[in-house]
């Protein structure tokens, strides 16, 4: 048996040994070619749609960290520029 590898984006396997799941009706043959067979089965488009649920929830949790991120340092440069501008401003 040879390795299976997934296009988990698209919700299908590709599988080396067409003839394994020529008559297998669990599972849907998107396609075949000289790379192998597509296909996929509900296990693995349910699976698929939990994957890409989480991984889009992934997504907007790191991008409004990263954006947190940036205004907290933003923050922290008026805080060490003031009292430094101040200061030197007064003095002169």
């Amino acid at each position: 048996m040879k390795a299976i590898h997934s296009g988990l984006t698209f919700g299908f396997h590709v599988f080396q040994e067409e003839r394994v799941l020529r008559n297998n009706k669990s599972y849907e043959t998107l396609d075949t070619n000289k790379s192998g067979v597509r296909f996929r089965s509900p296990a693995l488009t349910d699976l698929n749609s939990e994957y890409m649920q989480a991984h889009d929830s992934y997504t907007e949790k790191q991008k409004a960290i990263v954006n947190e991120i940036i205004t907290i340092a933003g923050q922290c440069h008026l805080v060490v520029w003031n009292p430094i501008s101040s200061y030197i401003l007064s003095s002169h």
